[in-house]
């Protein structure tokens, strides 16, 4: 009929194709070499958490499916995914999205935006700081989760109101990368910041005997940390343009007075954030510890305000992002039980017994290369547990060398598989867009340079600060 139109579904080429293609290297790699299938598995994940090819909670399926094929038994695999530390992780989540849920996020920002102004340069280094700061004390992931639409709603002001124009500018994409770059640069201050900051910590309290202190690896992370954040701030300042500014159509609203809500949840991320660092006194272990603080934040009730965090509020925001670590968890567990970490010596050696710059060159490409393809958590959870394997038996302490992996294995900032990066899939429309790649390796490089060059003046000269650790025996 005249006038009449018919509307085609279009299809999103790349992300089908992902769908198919990710998993030929996995059957590849087990039909011919199958001792090297978990490899295969890592690339298969990556694609379809880099492609968003279907949603997170799917893709628990891939490792069930790859290591039966490779003949781990069920209940193995199964066990795999509730690794004790992740209720380091999961604790300081439920108080955030509790933050957003109250409206308490979205406060904050608005109070700094005021003051910071509508300078892309401010704005971009901003969002950046902020980011790594809210990060370091909780899951990189959720805070990137949580503040991405928080600056999404700020570009909106400004004229960027839909996906295309955010993507079409670099101003705006600036502030979006930066805010998830930032967010996955604090996943590694605090045992609780991210899965491969408790990998991390887990692989020192074995290497120790005990459990290490938050304070204790707080304070051996913050120098590194600190500095990579000023490398990347210096590197978007650069990128920004010096005279950009974002244009509101409106001054950020001033927000009525703190709601009983808001308040209540402030205490309760304070408690979240203070609660390890106060663990030398209490009698517990710190999962058990976050264990009663989940359950804790979840039943809480506050007269003529009910549920701190109600079950829809938790259904509507954070379950894809929570999935991401016992996935990558699971992942990493049971590459140990296939003895793929064997495989990886096989290909480095015994780097250890080099020269400190060549050595420490070598596993910090490792750790770097291999954080932007299999995630940051799976990355840690894979090369943790060969040091603490190999190290002792060759005499050689492991403590440094854990420390310099987890804090490497936080650079993964290209692809978005991982960490903050998945901040900028949900924002775009569940794709990367070219200037994350772009600008990550820019940062990861300049960071990586740094780990080398810091991890090896640790090592070549056994600075004492950071080869030891307070631990609660």
């Amino acid at each position: 009929m005249p006038g009449t139109s018919l509307s085609v579904p279009t299809i999103d080429l790349p992300r089908v194709l992902t769908g198919f293609l990710a998993p030929i290297p996995f059957f590849l790699i087990w039909a011919n070499t199958p001792r090297y299938a978990a490899f295969g598995i890592m690339i298969w994940l990556a694609a379809y958490w880099a492609m968003g090819v279907c949603n997170i909670l799917y893709t628990a399926l891939i490792p069930v499916f790859g290591f039966l094929l490779m003949g781990v038994a069920p209940t193995t695999i199964l066990s795999s995914f509730f690794h004790p530390a992740l209720a380091l992780i999961v604790g300081p989540t439920l108080a955030i999205v509790a933050a957003v849920h109250c409206g308490l996020m979205d406060r904050l920002a608005a109070f700094f935006i005021r003051r910071v102004g509508g300078g892309v340069r401010a704005q971009t280094v901003f969002w950046l700081v902020f980011a790594t700061v809210i990060s370091d004390f909780a899951a990189d992931t959720v805070v990137a989760l949580a503040l991405i639409p928080i600056v999404m709603k700020l570009l909106a002001r400004a004229g960027y109101d839909t996906i295309a124009k955010v993507a079409a500018s670099r101003d705006a994409m600036l502030l979006i990368i930066a805010t998830s770059i930032g967010a996955g640069l604090g996943g590694i201050l605090t045992p609780m910041a991210g899965g491969q900051a408790a990998i991390t910590w887990a692989g020192l309290n074995k290497a120790l005997g005990g459990e290490v202190t938050a304070l204790s690896f707080t304070l051996k992370m913050l120098l590194p940390t600190t500095v990579c954040l000023l490398i990347i701030a210096v590197i978007f300042y650069v990128l920004a343009p010096a005279k950009g500014r974002l244009h509101y159509g409106i001054a950020p609203e001033r927000r009525q007075p703190w709601s009983r809500h808001e308040k209540v949840v402030a205490v309760l991320f304070l408690l979240g954030v203070t609660l390890p660092y106060v663990r030398p006194w209490l009698p517990y272990s710190l999962p058990t510890i976050y264990a009663a603080f989940m359950l804790f934040t979840l039943l809480l009730w506050v007269p003529k305000v009910g549920m701190v965090l109600p079950v829809r509020a938790l259904k509507a925001f954070p379950l894809s992002a929570i999935a991401v670590w016992p996935i990558a968890m699971s992942v990493s567990t049971l590459v140990g039980v296939t003895g793929t970490g064997e495989r990886v010596l096989e290909l480095v050696g015994n780097f250890w017994a080099h020269d400190p710059w060549v050595s420490v060159g070598i596993w910090t490409l490792l750790c770097v290369s291999m954080a932007q393809v299999a995630s940051d958590t799976g990355t840690a959870g894979m090369l943790v547990p060969i040091l603490n394997g190999a190290l002792p038996a060759a005499g050689v302490d492991p403590v440094p060398w854990i420390m310099m992996t987890g804090f490497a294995v936080d650079l993964s900032f290209m692809v978005p598989t991982a960490t903050g990066t998945i901040g900028v899939l949900y924002a775009l429309g569940g794709r990367s867009h070219f200037r994350l790649p772009l600008y990550g390796f820019f940062c990861a490089l300049f960071c990586g340079l740094f780990s080398w060059l810091f991890w090896t003046l640790v090592i070549a000269n056994k600075w004492q600060f950071w080869y030891s650790l307070e631990v609660i025996k």
